[in-house]
């Protein structure tokens, strides 16, 4: 991969899921790359401060606040 020149736009890209350790192997690779990590969607609570330590400009959602911002919209709840 060759990081992306000056002044182009980034790609932006997100996670899903944190259980495997490749997870951050892959996201530096399109980091360094020139990519945007934007956003992690997480299941497992305990597994969201390791990444979101290593990086904090990513948000990280968490199945169970997905579930509370479409019950709080009075959307159909998301089954996770």
């Amino acid at each position: 991969m060759t990081a992306r020149s000056v002044g182009e736009t980034p790609v932006r890209f997100g996670v899903i899921g944190l259980n495997h350790n490749h997870i951050y192997g892959m996201t530096d690779l399109l980091h360094e790359a020139g990519g945007e990590l934007a956003a992690s969607f997480v299941v497992e609570a305990d597994l969201v401060a390791n990444f979101a330590e290593r990086y904090p400009r990513a948000h990280a959602l968490l199945a169970s606040e997905l579930a509370l911002q479409a019950q709080a919209a009075q959307a159909p709840r998301v089954a996770v």
